[in-house]
C-alpha cells in the first residue's frame, strides 16, 4: 500500500493542467469532515475522512495534544496521526487494516522544516528496503533537491532550480529542461526532454489567462495531444465557493472522442 502520496506530488504550475482526463472527481470539506468521490471508467471510489484535534482527549494535559484522523475507502481503515514540533519537525504515522484480507499496514513520515533545508523520511514497515527520501535545499529563489527511493541510490531523481522560473531534472538517464514565465495575468510555460543514447525527445507548450472569476489552461506536447480546462468558483446561494474544473483532452494528429473531465471542490 502506497502511504503520504499527497505530500510528495510536484508543485502545481501553469504546465500541470489541473483536471484528470475520462475521470469525474468531487470532494466536500469541512472542519473536521470530508468526503471525496471519483469515478474514472469502470472504476469508482471514494473516501470518508474524519479529523479529530486530539487523538487522547486531554487525557495527558491540556497543553499536550495529538491530531488525528480517520478514514475509509471501502477497502481500507486508517488512523493517521499528526504531531508538529515546534514548526521544525513533523511526525506522522499511520496504521492500516484490510478487512477482508485482515492486514495490518505501519507506516511513518519524518518531516524536516527550516529556512535553508526541508526533508523527508517515508519508511512503510512492511517494506523498508523501500523507504523514501526528499532532501531539498533553498536559498533565495534558488533550490536543488533530490528524492527517490533511500536502497536505490542509482535511481535517484535530482531538480535545479536556478531562479523560480527555470528547472532542470535528471536521474542521469532522462532529462527535463522546463521554462515558464509569469505575469499578473498570464503565464506561460515550455518543457523539453530527451533521453540519454535514446532519440526520442518530448516537447510542452501550456498557457494559463487568469480572469477575473475563472482561470483557463491551454497545454500541447509534441504527439499533438492537447488539453484545454477552465477553473472557477460558483456561488449558489447559500453554497459559496465551489471550485469546479471541466477540462478536455483530445489529439490533434490521430483525431478521436474528446475525453473530459469534472472536478468539484466544496469547502465549508
Amino acid at each position: 500500500m502506497e502511504y503520504f502520496d499527497e505530500f510528495d506530488q510536484p508543485s502545481p504550475n501553469v504546465l500541470n493542467v489541473p483536471f484528470s482526463p475520462g475521470s469525474v472527481k468531487s470532494s466536500c470539506k469541512c472542519s473536521d469532515f470530508s468526503l471525496k468521490a471519483s469515478s474514472k471508467g469502470e472504476n469508482i471510489g471514494c473516501t470518508l475522512r474524519s479529523s479529530s484535534d486530539d487523538l487522547l482527549k486531554g487525557v495527558l494535559q491540556p497543553s499536550f495534544s495529538v491530531p488525528s484522523s480517520y478514514s475509509f475507502d471501502g477497502r481500507t481503515f486508517q488512523l493517521d496521526v499528526k504531531k508538529d514540533i515546534n514548526g521544525f519537525l513533523k511526525l506522522n504515522h499511520v496504521v492500516s487494516f484490510v478487512p477482508e484480507t485482515s492486514k495490518f499496514g505501519n507506516a511513518t513520515r519524518l518531516e524536516l522544516i527550516s529556512s535553508y533545508l526541508r526533508g523527508s523520511a517515508n519508511i512503510d514497515y512492511s517494506a523498508p528496503r523501500e523507504a523514501k527520501i526528499n532532501l531539498k535545499g533553498i536559498y533565495g529563489d534558488a533550490s536543488a533537491q533530490l528524492n527517490g527511493k533511500l536502497f536505490q541510490p542509482r535511481n535517484l531523481k535530482y531538480t535545479l532550480n536556478p531562479t523560480k522560473n527555470v528547472s532542470l531534472e535528471t536521474d542521469f538517464n532522462k532529462f527535463k529542461i522546463g521554462l515558464i514565465q509569469a505575469g499578473e495575468t498570464a503565464e506561460g510555460g515550455i518543457e523539453y526532454g530527451w533521453s540519454k543514447g535514446n532519440s526520442s525527445h518530448s516537447l510542452v507548450l501550456a498557457v494559463k489567462k487568469r480572469l477575473p472569476k475563472a482561470d483557463l489552461y491551454a497545454k500541447v506536447d509534441h504527439n499533438g495531444e492537447v488539453s484545454f480546462a477552465q477553473t472557477a468558483f460558483l456561488d449558489l446561494g447559500t453554497l459559496e465557493k465551489i471550485k469546479c474544473t471541466i477540462g478536455c483532452q483530445f489529439n490533434a494528429l490521430q483525431w478521436q472522442a474528446p475525453r473530459f473531465g469534472v472536478n468539484f471542490d466544496l469547502n465549508f
